[in-house]
């Protein structure tokens, strides 16, 4: 019990220190600044994307974790994205800033999934931990997107700087995880190749194009709307942005952890549609509200995800690394298509492309649990 209590220390300690993103509300805002337009911000945003898609698309044997374990696949992506947060600072042209999105990218990509193992090889608990450990994530974005809006008002540079210090501190605590479980084996093409279940693209479909809509709005747009179009000052900006990560707080633990799954995804469900229909208004009270009810969205949907999947016997790793690629696509093309329909047209109609793809969900959701639930009843 207390060797699975000093794990589950260590995994919270490094999912907080690795989610303390000082600059994550403020990249938009900072491109901006620097002179970019629009369209070319949307760009340089969805170059992080295409890294991420690019490292899911690499052959095995160039990836960190078929060659080391998962502290040390962790301890890689954070130098990589402590890499990419030095040349934002160092570099304000579009070619530096472009190389800096890659390392990002990358970091992030050779990241996935590898807590989640950890927590799956030594943790037991019917996904509890890992609801309660993902609203940790919340948490540490929260106070630091707090702290980087007073960093932001001294010098625009130093979000990016304390992000890059917060990656430091993690890559300790990286060294501090159990050396279980280590590498992964070489999958075969034949295994690579395996078709997902319906079960399984039902939980795909529901974590790519909900991370897809929330994420991309979140972090491509959203502030860029708040900042540009409705003037709102950084301290009232991050205070909107704020409810954001809190509630994802709450619902990491409450709607994800305590719920059972098919209700926790309908409730996610209305929350979206609620949010997205909220945010055609510039009314600040209804945007304040389509925050919070965005950030509820965003809490559940990994933590509900990934326990599907351990719940369903997938192998997440696997899995995992598709939904990633699926979910970069989505992002990238989101970002490209909604830049431009923002630059040309305004935000209501980028807000437009949003609600459309959220249908596209509803409908494809839908889809997979009838074939699902005939598959069930044929067997």
């Amino acid at each position: 019990m207390k060797l699975n209590n000093h794990i589950k220390a260590q995994i919270s300690l490094y999912r907080i220190f690795s989610r303390a993103y000082f600059h994550l509300p403020f990249m938009v805002i900072y491109l901006s600044k620097i002179g970019f337009s629009l369209i070319t911000i949307e760009i340089i945003m969805a170059i992080y994307g295409l890294a991420v898609f690019t490292y899911t698309k690499l052959p095995t044997g160039l990836k960190p974790n078929f060659h080391f374990s998962c502290k040390y696949v962790l301890l890689i992506s954070e130098i990589f994205k402590f890499i990419g947060l030095i040349l934002v600072v160092l570099t304000q042209n579009i070619a530096g800033i472009s190389i800096a999105q890659i390392f990002l990218g990358f970091g992030y990509g050779i990241a996935a999934g590898c807590d989640t193992r950890i927590i799956n090889h030594h943790i037991d608990d019917g996904g509890k931990f890992q609801s309660r450990s993902n609203s940790l994530m919340f948490a540490a974005l929260l106070v630091a997107g707090l702290l980087g809006s007073v960093l932001f008002n001294i010098d625009i540079r130093l979000p990016f700087i304390a992000s890059a210090l917060a990656d430091v501190v993690t890559g300790i605590v990286c060294m501090t995880l159990p050396n279980e479980p280590g590498k992964m084996e070489t999958l075969s093409q034949k295994e690579a190749d395996t078709k997902l279940t319906y079960q399984e693209k039902s939980l795909v479909c529901t974590y790519c194009l909900t991370r897809g809509i929330i994420l991309t709005f979140f972090t491509g747009f959203l502030p860029y709307h708040l900042f540009v179009d409705l003037d709102i000052p950084v301290y009232g900006f991050i205070a909107i942005l704020t409810s954001y990560t809190f509630l994802g707080n709450i619902s990491s633990n409450f709607i994800a952890g305590r719920l059972k799954k098919k209700y926790a995804v309908r409730i996610m469900n209305i929350c979206l549609l609620l949010s997205l229909i909220m945010y055609f208004s510039n009314n600040l009270i209804m945007i304040v509200v389509a925050t919070i009810l965005l950030g509820l969205t965003s809490g559940a949907t990994r933590p509900i995800c990934l326990n599907g999947l351990r719940d369903n016997g997938s192998n997440v790793a696997l899995v995992s690394n598709k939904m990633e690629g699926i979910y970069s696509i989505i992002n990238i093309a989101l970002l490209l298509l909604g830049g431009i329909l923002y630059y040309f047209y305004g935000f209501v109609y980028m807000h437009l492309l949003l609600a459309f793809v959220f249908i596209i969900y509803i409908l494809l959701h839908f889809y997979f649990m009838k074939r699902r639930n005939e598959y069930e009843k044929q067997s």
